[in-house]
C-alpha cells in the first residue's frame, strides 16, 4: 500500500463495532515489519548440442552443468539437442556435453544471469578426419594446442591430448606419421600458421587443406568444409555473468624522427592464460615496425613468434605451460618514429597511433576482453 516503508514497524489492533456502534473491548495490539530484500531467485541456461559439420541436433547427449570439479546438475538432451538448466545466478561454470560416437566437448567460464542464457556446444564424430593442429578438439589448431605439445613434449603425458587422435593431429614438422616425433618444432608450426608466417603445416601436403591425410576422402573433395573456428558458441551473451579480462595499448613517450617506441601490451589479470594472439594496427606513415617481445607476464612461455611483414599492423603470438597471474604485459612492440606531423598521438586514433586489432585473442577465444585506452 502506499505510505508503506521498507524496514519500518507497524502496529495494530481489531476493533469490533457493532451495528448500532458499540464498541468490544480492542484486542491487544500486533505488529509487522516491512522486509522488501527478497530471497534470489534461480537463473536458467539452455543448452543445445548439435553435430560440427551437419549443425543437427543432437539427441540424447549427457550434458552436465558444473562447478569446478563438482556436478551441479545433470540431464540427457532432448529431440531437439536441447537441455535447460536452473541454477544459483553466478559465474565459474562449465558444461560437458558427450554422446556415443562424437568427441566429447566443454565449455567454460560460463555465466548464469537474471535473464535466461543459451549456449550452444558442437561435438566432432570420431568418424571424421582429424584438423591438422587440433590436438584438444576444441577445432581449432591454435595456442592451446601448442602449450598441449609442449606438456606432451616435456612430461611425455599422453593425455595432454584429449582428441581420439590427438597424437597423429600433433605431428606438424613433416616427419612420418608412422614414427611421429612430437616436440617443440611442431608446436612453432601452429603459432606460425596462426600469424601467417606459413600457409600450411609442413606436413599439410594433401588437399584439402587442414584436414588429415583421409580429409579429401571423407569430405569429397572440398564440399562440406565450412566448419566452424570454434565449437562452442555463446549464442546470447547478454544474460551471462561474464567476468571478461581488460586488455590496453599503453602510450609511449617520444616521438621524434628515429626515435625508438615501444608499446606494451596489458593485460589487468593473466592468471589461467596459456596463449595469446596479439595483433596491432598503427600508421605506417608514422611508424616503422621493428619487432615484439615477450612482456614480463609471457616472458616464461615457451613460444613466441612475431610477424610485422604488412605495413600497419603487426602480429605476436605467444605461449606456454607457465603464466603467472596479475597484471603485466603480454607482448612489447617496437617501432621506430618517422617524424610524421602529429606522430605524437600514440594512442588517440591519430597519425602514429597504436590499437589492437580484430584478430587479438585468448585462450583461441575461450577468454573475454575488453579493451581500454
Amino acid at each position: 500500500a502506499d505510505g508503506i516503508l521498507d524496514g519500518q514497524t507497524y502496529y495494530w489492533r481489531v476493533i469490533a463495532v457493532d451495528e448500532y456502534g458499540a464498541e468490544l473491548t480492542p484486542d491487544e495490539s500486533r505488529s509487522f515489519t516491512v522486509d522488501q530484500n527478497n530471497p534470489d531467485t534461480d537463473g536458467y541456461l539452455t543448452v543445445t548440442v548439435i553435430d560440427s559439420v551437419t549443425d543437427a541436433p543432437l539427441a540424447g547427449a549427457a550434458v552436465a552443468l558444473k562447478k569446478g570439479t563438482a556436478t551441479v546438475t545433470s540431464d540427457t538432451s532432448d529431440l531437439h539437442g536441447t537441455v535447460v538448466f536452473q541454477a544459483a545466478k553466478d559465474s565459474g561454470y562449465s558444461v560437458t556435453a558427450s554422446r556415443g560416437g562424437y568427441v566429447p566437448g566443454t565449455a567454460a567460464d560460463i555465466g548464469i544471469g537474471t535473464n535466461p542464457g543459451t549456449l550452444e556446444i558442437e561435438l566432432d564424430s570420431t568418424s571424421q578426419p582429424f584438423r591438422w593442429g587440433d590436438v584438444n578438439a576444441d577445432g581449432v589448431a591454435g595456442m592451446l594446442d601448442a602449450v598441449a605439445i609442449v606438456k606432451y613434449y616435456d612430461n611425455e603425458v599422453a593425455n595432454s591430448f584429449i582428441h581420439p587422435r590427438g597424437i597423429e593431429a600433433a605431428e606438424l614438422d613433416g616427419k612420418p606419421l608412422a614414427n611421429p616425433s612430437i616436440n617443440v618444432a611442431d608446436a612453432i608450426e601452429i603459432v606460425k600458421k596462426r600469424i601467417r608466417l606459413i600457409a600450411h603445416f609442413a606436413v599439410d601436403t594433401l588437399e584439402p587443406f587442414d584436414f588429415g591425410p583421409e580429409g579429401g576422402k571423407a569430405f569429397g573433395g572440398h564440399e562440406g568444409l565450412m566448419i566452424e573456428d570454434s565449437r562452442v558458441k555463446l549464442a546470447d551473451t547478454s544474460a551471462l555473468i561474464a567476468a571478461p579480462r581488460t586488455l590496453s595499448v599503453a602510450r609511449a613517450v617520444g616521438g621524434e624522427a628515429g626515435e625508438a617506441l615501444e608499446f606494451p601490451v596489458t593485460i589487468d589479470d593473466a592468471a589461467g592464460i596459456e596463449g595469446a594472439v596479439i595483433s596491432v594496427l598503427y600508421d605506417a606513415a608514422a611508424l616503422e615496425f621493428i619487432e615484439a617481445a615477450p612482456g614480463n607476464v609471457s616472458g616464461a612461455w615457451e613460444l613466441f613468434v612475431f610477424n610485422g611483414s604488412e605495413p600497419g599492423e603487426a602480429i605476436a603470438a605467444g605461449a606456454g605451460t607457465s603464466t603467472p597471474g596479475g597484471p603485466g604485459s603480454l607482448a612489447v612492440f617496437r617501432f621506430r618514429a618517422l617524424g610524421v606531423a602529429g606522430s605524437r598521438h600514440h594512442n588517440g586514433g591519430g597519425p602514429g597511433g597504436v590499437t589492437l586489432g580484430e584478430e587479438t585473442e585468448l585462450n583461441d577465444g575461450e577468454v573475454g576482453f575488453v579493451v581500454t585506452k
